[in-house]
């Protein structure tokens, strides 16, 4: 998806295939996705933030809260990582567009997507990169939702397509692309439409699910794809653009 403003470009991208036992080196240059099943998480509170515990004790279901746990005691244990800070002491930022960010003279540049049962963290040494996941489902006002936020194109190429499931998948990709634009910049799905120079990489992290990878740049970087295990055991599928 490109907006005339923009220089985006997008690739295709392939299945997030079952990852082999590699190096996963927070050293290996490019952008680093990590996948996380989130239910196979032991979320540990003691990793979190005081505000990140009250926000946790607000959910009323114990499988939301697990899940929001789970949710960031991966992103703090992925990152400790890369910062070479014990999870527990890592301080997370928001920007003033909210988009949330490792304060100090480290460039490391980080961004977390979650729905369901899944989570995904890319992680990137000098670039800024945002990232999107979405199952692909059936939604009852996809077109409106597109008429709303999506680009004049992608509505016209939806009204195109007569197989629903088409349309299902085609929205999914579409939006994953466009959130993960919005997500690189911290301007959210309603603010402004602008972006530096970019590359979005589609992908599908599980059957049933469609993400996407922006990072910042006009060139290709190295892609390498991780699972986290519940004992912090990494995989990798090493993928190039």
């Amino acid at each position: 998806m490109k907006a005339a403003h923009d220089t985006t470009q997008s690739r295709r991208g392939g299945i997030w295939s079952p990852p082999h036992p590699a190096d996963s080196s927070p050293d290996l240059p490019g952008v680093h996705i990590w996948l996380a099943v989130l239910d196979r998480i032991r979320a540990d509170p003691g990793v979190l933030s005081a505000e990140e515990r009250r926000k946790a004790d607000e959910f009323s279901q114990a499988e939301m809260q697990q899940r929001y746990l789970a949710t960031r005691t991966f992103c703090r244990q992925v990152l400790s990582r890369y910062a070479g800070i014990a999870p527990e002491r890592l301080e997370l930022a928001l920007a003033a567009n909210g988009k949330p960010y490792l304060p100090g003279d480290d460039p490391l540049q980080f961004n977390l997507s979650h729905s369901g049962p899944l989570g995904l963290l890319a992680v990137c040494r000098d670039r800024a990169v945002g990232i999107d996941l979405e199952p692909v489902r059936a939604r009852p006002n996809l077109l409106a939702i597109a008429r709303r936020v999506l680009d004049q194109a992608i509505v016209e190429g939806l009204t195109a397509l007569s197989d629903e499931r088409e349309r299902i998948e085609y929205f999914t990709r579409s939006w994953t692309g466009f959130e993960a634009r919005q997500k690189l910049t911290g301007n959210g799905i309603f603010g402004p439409r602008t972006a530096p120079p970019h590359r979005i990489y589609p992908f599908a992290p599980q059957p049933g699910w469609l993400a996407a990878l922006a990072v910042e740049g006009e060139t290709d970087p190295p892609l390498h794809f991780f699972e986290f295990q519940p004992h912090f055991l990494a995989q990798r599928r090493q993928g190039t653009p």
